[in-house]
């Protein structure tokens, strides 16, 4: 750039009023906002994409059918028994909200759900969280029709403990030839169950017992699926935010515009 022309920018920097000013530095400000903008929308399309190639229990990946199936084909049985420490999962909680769709029945104690109950007073607060949580869960699964209480009583046993009553009732049904699922991260009541049908000479190949880890690639699709939507649900926010901002920013550039228009007329006015 030569000396006259830096100096004729110089000069008509100088003849700018301060209205003009601000709407260039508007102007500019609206810009960068508006590529942040577009950029949002972009990774909004990228998300949403890839969450309709995401579903829960059919892709158009062979290999991960078969995986999410085998997860799946684990809870077929006559009886699905869910003890209360996985209902107390925040891991596995996500796989709840799909056994209305995935057609699943689970069978809780009444023992079992007084348990639950119980902790909801915990003094821990996590355990306390966890077992709201659980009845919330229990609720919405019976509302279903996917989950039916045993022997549930009209007030609560404070000293209930389901474990026993978890070996006598899988026993049963095992001796009447149903099929048993039962779902624990309790080593010790897998150790006892155990031990009690091999000592009654009954056939273990109607149980099976599984923890949350045999549903870990189900567990990570879903953990996947829900991450990607609270992305989601951030940008879709941020997206609002900045479309108010940029908003904001005309309306402020308009102002100034109509300033600058009216000073002009003035000025034509006063000057005739």
């Amino acid at each position: 750039m030569g000396f006259f022309e830096g100096l004729g920018l110089i000069i008509n920097e100088m003849g700018k009023s301060s209205e003009q000013r601000e709407i260039e530095r508007l102007r500019i400000e609206r810009f960068g906002l508006n590529s942040t903008l577009s950029g949002i929308a972009d990774t909004i399309s990228l998300i949403e994409k890839r969450l309709k190639e995401l579903p829960l229990v059919k892709t158009n990946n062979e290999k991960i059918d078969y995986a999410i199936k085998s997860d799946l084909t684990k809870l077929n049985s006559d009886i699905l028994f869910i003890d209360s420490n996985i209902f107390m999962n925040e891991k596995f909680q996500s796989i709840f909200q799909f056994f209305s769709e995935l057609g699943l029945k689970v069978t809780i104690l009444g023992t079992q759900y007084d348990e639950i109950y119980n902790l909801k007073n915990h003094k821990d607060a996590r355990k306390s969280f966890l077992a709201r949580n659980s009845i919330k869960v229990i609720e919405n699964l019976l509302k279903s029709d996917n989950l039916k209480i045993e022997g549930l009583t009209n007030t609560p046993n404070l000293n209930a403990y389901a474990d026993p009553i978890f070996i006598t009732e899988i026993i049963r049904h095992i001796t009447q030839s149903k099929r048993v699922v039962f779902i624990t991260e309790d080593a010790d009541l897998r150790i006892r169950l155990i031990t009690k049908i091999k000592e009654q000479g009954l056939n273990n190949l109607l149980l099976s017992i599984l923890s949350s880890k045999d549903f870990h690639f189900l567990s990570k699709v879903i953990e996947l699926e829900n991450q990607l939507k609270n992305d989601l649900q951030s940008l879709l926010n941020k997206q609002i935010q900045l479309q108010r901002e940029i908003k904001d920013i005309r309306e402020e550039e308009e102002e100034l515009e109509e300033i600058i228009a009216q000073k002009k007329r003035d000025a034509s006015g006063f000057s005739s």
